[in-house]
């Protein structure tokens, strides 16, 4: 599928020259630094190109082919942070001054601008737009997400430890060994939400988590009942864990700085 947009649609915006194309591992060629979560989510391709007019205004698009749409929703919900989502391009989509971000199907798209001059600032939303509708397909929400989506607008979806370690670093190796997963954050909470393909796995996976996280050093005040377990961070934030039948919750309370 060709999804660069020719002069005409960018209203006399060109190619700069030949759009570079990396696979797999050649990402991070691309990008220094962050390739190796995009590998994780499930990264297929990408095609990078600039564009400028005549007078010098000038953007960047990357479009990243994704291996699904689970895969799609996961780099974007870890790259949105606490930004604002909207639903006006595509899937979703965050615009700022100088950047723009946007998700249909399993295509991730960024458009960037380096211009600082009032006078030579873009819209990006029109560019954003003519890339949008070159997407024939629309993408589905991982049904983690889609089961939790009457909680938060903007959570972040997991499909590796690389990603979570990101968010939360609970040890150094991964101990939850889950299928998928999910991070809720509202002011001083935090809850993950450990997904797994079994009661049986699950149960697996939370004795091995208790037992690791017992016997670190990372934690005190270890605290053990039926289903669920409860201990203190080196920063003083209170973790509850909590088994259900195929999942693992961890409430995570902050600890207040006023």
């Amino acid at each position: 599928m060709n999804l660069l947009p020719t002069g005409e649609q960018l209203k006399g915006f060109e190619l700069k020259a030949e759009p570079e194309y990396y696979q797999g591992d050649d990402l991070f060629f691309l990008i220094n630094g962050g390739a190796d979560i995009y590998l994780e989510y499930g990264f297929k391709d990408v095609i990078s190109a600039s564009f400028a007019n005549e007078t010098g205004q000038n953007f960047k698009a990357e479009i990243y082919q994704m291996l699904n749409d689970s895969a799609t929703y996961g780099i974007f919900s870890f790259n949105s942070g606490n930004k604002a989502v909207t639903y006006n391009i595509g899937d979703a989509c965050i615009i700022q001054n100088d950047f723009l971000i946007f998700i249909k199907g399993n295509y991730y798209t960024v458009l960037t601008t380096n211009s600082n001059k009032e006078e030579e600032q873009l819209n990006l939303v029109e560019f954003a737009e003519v890339m949008s509708d070159k997407i024939e397909t629309f993408g589905i929400l991982p049904n983690l997400v889609a089961e939790h989506k009457d909680i938060t607008l903007n959570p972040i979806y997991f499909l590796g430890n690389l990603a979570l370690s990101n968010k939360y670093l609970f040890d150094h190796s991964d101990i939850f060994q889950f299928s998928d997963a999910l991070l809720i954050d509202k002011d001083n909470f935090k809850t993950f939400i450990f997904n797994y393909h079994s009661p049986e796995v699950c149960a697996e996976a939370f004795i091995q988590v208790k037992n690791k996280l017992q016997s670190s050093s990372r934690y005190t005040d270890f605290m053990d009942d039926k289903d669920s377990f409860m201990l203190t961070d080196k920063k003083g934030n209170t973790l509850l864990f909590t088994q259900t039948e195929q999942s693992i919750k961890v409430d995570i309370e902050a600890t207040r700085t006023d």
